[in-house]
C-alpha cells in the first residue's frame, strides 16, 4: 500500500507544479523526461548485476565475459538514448516551447519531483537487491521494465496529443498523463508482487 501511494504521490507532483506554480506542460514533461533518465540509470546498473545468462537460466551469469556483460549495458543505452531524444521531440512538438523554458530549469521547485522520482526509484532499485532479485534476472531481462515504461509513456504522450489540440493550456494533457502513467506503474507493481 505504501509503494502505491509513493507512486501516486510522486507522480502527482508536477501535476502540482502545472496546477499551483503555474508550471507549463513543457516544464511539467521535461520532469518525466528526468524520470526517464533516471530509469535509465538504474536499468543500466540492473544489467550489469544481472546474475543469467539470457534465455538460459540454469547457467550463472558469471560465464559471460566482462566485455559480453559491457555489451549488453552498451546496447541498451544506445537504444534509451534513441528514446530519449524521441521523447523529447515529443515533448517539445507538442508544447512548442523548448527554446524559451530550458533554462526554467534553475528553479529549486522544478527539481523537487526530479528528487522525489529519484527516491521512487532508489527505494525501488534497493527493494530488489534486498531481494536478491537480480540473481533470477539475465541482463535482457533487466532491461524490460524500461522497455514497458518506454511504450507506455510514448504511448500516452501520442493520445494525450490529441487532448492537448483541444486543450490550449494543456491542463487536461497533464491529468491524462498522471492518471494513465499511476495507473500503469500501479498495475507494474501489483503484477510483481503477484509473482513472487
Amino acid at each position: 500500500m505504501l509503494n502505491t501511494m509513493f507512486i501516486v504521490v510522486a507522480n502527482l507532483v508536477p501535476v502540482l507544479g502545472v496546477y499551483l506554480l503555474s508550471w507549463s506542460t513543457f516544464e511539467f514533461f521535461i520532469a518525466y523526461w528526468f524520470e526517464a533518465i533516471i530509469i535509465g540509470l538504474f536499468t543500466f546498473v540492473r544489467i550489469l548485476c544481472a546474475k543469467k545468462v539470457p534465455a538460459a537460466d540454469t547457467v550463472p551469469y558469471s560465464h559471460l565475459s566482462t566485455k559480453q556483460k559491457i555489451g549488453y549495458a552498451l546496447f541498451f543505452l544506445i537504444w534509451y538514448s534513441i528514446f530519449l531524444g524521441v521523447f523529447l521531440f515529443f515533448i517539445t512538438f507538442e508544447t512548442s516551447e523548448m527554446h524559451n523554458k530550458l533554462f526554467s530549469m534553475g528553479n529549486l521547485a522544478f527539481w523537487i519531483p526530479v528528487g522525489i522520482f529519484f527516491a521512487k526509484h532508489i527505494v525501488k532499485f534497493l527493494t530488489e537487491w534486498s531481494q536478491k532479485m537480480f540473481e533470477l534476472l539475465g541482463p535482457d531481462r533487466a532491461f524490460m521494465p524500461a522497455i514497458k515504461w518506454v511504450v507506455v509513456v510514448l504511448s500516452i504522450l501520442i493520445v494525450g496529443g490529441f487532448f492537448s489540440l483541444k486543450d490550449s493550456d494543456g491542463k487536461v494533457f497533464v491529468i491524462v498523463f498522471f492518471v494513465l502513467k499511476s495507473v500503469f506503474e500501479i498495475y507494474q507493481l501489483r503484477k510483481k508482487r503477484s509473482l513472487n
